[in-house]
C-alpha cells in the first residue's frame, strides 16, 4: 500500500502546473493601432473617423493620427510631424524619405493632434489635408497611449494592435488615393511618357502666364506614369507639354482608336475652365520617330493584413495601364488580376494558401493596348480567360517587386545567427522602419515562444531575437518560418490564422491576469531573470535566464508532452499488470488454503 502512495502521488506532480506570480515588461511607449475610416471631401482633403466603439479606451485618452503611404519601397508611415515621428517610432526615416522623394507635406489637421477620445472610445472627426508628388495611396491610423498597469507596477508591452483587444473592434483597413489630373501618352503606342515637362498657364488675367502659387511646381516633370497635378483656384488656364521626341497638339487622325480604353477628356491645346472641380485632362503627343514604349513599373505598393478573416490586402499602382498583375508566393502562383485604366490594383490574398516560408511577389506584365482586342473593364479575371478578354500582354516587358508575409500568430524556437538555439531569449517585434518595440516577449529554456495575433501589427515587421548576453540576431519572417521548418510541419502551425489569447489566468500573490500559452518574465529581487512558461498543453512551469546556446534538434513541446505522457501510459500499464498479479496470486493462495482441509478429511 505504501508504494501504491508513492506511485500516486509521483502521477499528481507530474501532471499537476506550478504557476508563479509574473508580470509582463516591455518597453515604453504602449501604442495602441487602430484603422481609420477615410472619405475623400476636397482636394487632398479626408474625413478620417474611427469605426467602432471602444477603439481608444479610456475616455480623453490621446490618440495621434498616422498616414502610412504606399511608395516603390512599400509603406512609409508618419504623423507628418518630425518630433511626433521621433517620439512615436523612434526616428523619423519614414517622414524624411516621404519629403525627399515624395515632396511630402502635411498641410492641415483640424482638431490638431493629439485629439480626444470621446466617452464611446472613438475620435471626433479629423479633417486631414496632405500633399504627395506623384500621387499615391493613403491609410489611416489611429494611435492611442495607454500605460498598463499590472500589480504595484507600471509596465508597457510597446506597440500593439488595440483593435484585436475588443470583440467590436474593426479589422479592414481601406486605402485611399487622390484621382491624377492628367497624364501625357504616345498618340500609336498608347503607353505612357516618362520626362515629359508638363507647364501650366493662366489666362484668367489676359495673356498666357506661368502659373506661380505657393506650393505649386511648375512645370512639373512626368515619371514612368506619365501622371501630372496641378491644384490651383478656379480660373482659366492652359497645359503645354514638352518633349524633342514628340510633337504636340496630336493630330487626331494618328491617335489609335483603343485610347478609349485607358483614357478620356483628350486634350489638344484649348481653353480649361476650372469653375469648383478641378479638370481632368489626358494629352495624347505624337512620336517624331517610331512610337514610345518603355519598360513597366511597379510604381508603389502596399500590403496590409486583414487579421480577423485573415486575409492580405494589397493595393498599389503601376506604371502602365490596364497591365496584368500577378501574385506569387515564392515559386507558386496565386492569382492575378487587371489594373485599372490608371494603373491601379487591389488583391486580396487568403493566408491559409501561402507558405510562410516564402516570400510573397508581385509581378506586373505590359498590356499592349495599341494591339487589337476587346475592350477592357476594371475587373478581376480567371486566368483560363485572359488571353480572351485583354489585348496581348508583352511578357518580355515585366516588373516585379516581392514583400515579406506578415504573420498573424508566432510560435516556435529562437535562434542565433548560426542556427543554434537561445535559451531564455528576448523576442521582439519591431515594425520596419520603427526603433520602437510592438511587442516583447521571453522565450523558455528550450528556446521555445508564442505570440498570439493581437500582439502582432497589420503591417510588415521583423523579429528582433535576443540572447542573455545580449548577442542579436533580426530575422525576417520568412525567415523565422524557414529556420522552424520542422517545427511548423510538425506540428501543423498556421501563422496565417487568427489566434488571439484563448483565455487568462490569474496568478496568486500579484494578481495580474495573464494570457495562457504564452511566457512572461518579472525581475526578481536577486537581480536574476525567471522565466514562466505555459505550454501549449497548458502546463507551467519556471526557469531560470541561461546564456547556453540549446541543441538544433531537441524535442518540441507537443513531442516533450507526448514523452511524458508515453511514461505515464507505461506505468499505469504496470500498476495494471501488478495489480492483476497480485489478485491472482492472492485468488491462488486462497484456493490452495480451502483445498487443504479438505485433503485432510480425506485422510
Amino acid at each position: 500500500m505504501k508504494k501504491m502512495w508513492l506511485f500516486f502521488l509521483l502521477l499528481f506532480f507530474l501532471k499537476a502546473p506550478i504557476v508563479r506570480a509574473t508580470g509582463y515588461e516591455g518597453n515604453p511607449p504602449n501604442l495602441n493601432w487602430q484603422c481609420l475610416e477615410s472619405k475623400k471631401t476636397a482636394v487632398h482633403t479626408a474625413t478620417l473617423t474611427a469605426k467602432k466603439n471602444n477603439q481608444f479606451p479610456p475616455p480623453a485618452t490621446d490618440v495621434y493620427i498616422i498616414e502610412c503611404i504606399a511608395t516603390d519601397s512599400g509603406d512609409k508611415c508618419t504623423t507628418g510631424v518630425s518630433a511626433t515621428d521621433e517620439f512615436l517610432f523612434g526616428n523619423t526615416n519614414d517622414l524624411t524619405y516621404l519629403k525627399s522623394k515624395y515632396s511630402y507635406e502635411l498641410e492641415n489637421v483640424s482638431p490638431p493632434m493629439p485629439v480626444k477620445s470621446t466617452n464611446d472610445g472613438k475620435i471626433p472627426t479629423v479633417t486631414w489635408t496632405s500633399k504627395v508628388v506623384p500621387s499615391t495611396g493613403h491609410r489611416f491610423f489611429g494611435v492611442s497611449i495607454i500605460p498598463e498597469i499590472m500589480g504595484n507596477r507600471q509596465y508597457f508591452p510597446g506597440l500593439k494592435l488595440n483593435t484585436f483587444y475588443f470583440t467590436n473592434a474593426s479589422e479592414e483597413c481601406g486605402s485611399l488615393r487622390w484621382d491624377p489630373y492628367g497624364r501625357v501618352f504616345d498618340s500609336k503606342s498608347l503607353e505612357p511618357i516618362n520626362s515629359v515637362a508638363v507647364t501650366l498657364y493662366d489666362k484668367t488675367a489676359g495673356g498666357p502666364k506661368i502659373v506661380t502659387l505657393p506650393g505649386v511646381t511648375n512645370p512639373q516633370y512626368t515619371v514612368e506614369d506619365g501622371m501630372f497635378n496641378f491644384v490651383v483656384p478656379d480660373g482659366t488656364y492652359t497645359l503645354s507639354p514638352r518633349i524633342d521626341t514628340h510633337t504636340f497638339p496630336n493630330t487626331p487622325s494618328l491617335l489609335n482608336a483603343n485610347y478609349t480604353k485607358a483614357y478620356s477628356d483628350i486634350y489638344r491645346g484649348e481653353d480649361i475652365v476650372q469653375a469648383g472641380a478641378i479638370q481632368h485632362r489626358d494629352i495624347p503627343v505624337d512620336p517624331v520617330g517610331a512610337p514610345y514604349r518603355a519598360p513597366i513599373k511597379i510604381m508603389d505598393y502596399s500590403i496590409v493584413l486583414n487579421k480577423v478573416y485573415a486575409k492580405y490586402e494589397i493595393s498599389g499602382e503601376v506604371s502602365h495601364p490596364l497591365s496584368i498583375i500577378k501574385v506569387y508566393n515564392g515559386a507558386k502562383y496565386l492569382t492575378q488580376v487587371t489594373a485599372t485604366n490608371f494603373g491601379r490594383f487591389d488583391i486580396t490574398i487568403e493566408t491559409e494558401i501561402t507558405d510562410p516560408k516564402s516570400d510573397i511577389r508581385l509581378e506586373a506584365v505590359k498590356t499592349d493596348l495599341s494591339a487589337s482586342g476587346l475592350p477592357l473593364t476594371h475587373q478581376d479575371f480567371l486566368p483560363a480567360l485572359f488571353t480572351k478578354l485583354v489585348p496581348k500582354a508583352q511578357a518580355a516587358t515585366s516588373n516585379s517587386v516581392t514583400m515579406q508575409p506578415i504573420f498573424n500568430q508566432i510560435e516556435g524556437y529562437a535562434y542565433n545567427k548560426s542556427g543554434q538555439r537561445f535559451a531564455n531569449a528576448t523576442v521582439t517585434i519591431y515594425l520596419v522602419s520603427s526603433k520602437k518595440p510592438f511587442t516583447q516577449v521571453y522565450a523558455d529554456s528550450t528556446g521555445y515562444f508564442k505570440i498570439p495575433s493581437q500582439y502582432l501589427p497589420p503591417l510588415p515587421y521583423v523579429i528582433e531575437i535576443r540572447s542573455p548576453n545580449g548577442t542579436t540576431n533580426i530575422m525576417t519572417t520568412n525567415q523565422f518560418a524557414q529556420i522552424n521548418q520542422q517545427f511548423i510541419s510538425e506540428r501543423k502551425v498556421d501563422y496565417g490564422k487568427y489566434n488571439p489569447v484563448p483565455e487568462t489566468i490569474t496568478t496568486p500573490g500579484a494578481g495580474t491576469i495573464m494570457p495562457t500559452g504564452y511566457n512572461y518574465l518579472t525581475p526578481e529581487a536577486s537581480g536574476t531573470i525567471s522565466a514562466t512558461t505555459v505550454s501549449p498543453t497548458g502546463e507551467t512551469s519556471i526557469e531560470e535566464n541561461s546564456e547556453t546556446n540549446l541543441s538544433t534538434t531537441p524535442k518540441p513541446p507537443a513531442q516533450v508532452t507526448a514523452a511524458k505522457n508515453f511514461a505515464i501510459a507505461v506505468l499505469i500499464l504496470l500498476l495494471a499488470i501488478g495489480a492483476v498479479g497480485a489478485g491472482y496470486f492472492i485468488y491462488k493462495k486462497k484456493k490452495t488454503e480451502e483445498e487443504i482441509p479438505q485433503n485432510n478429511n480425506q485422510t
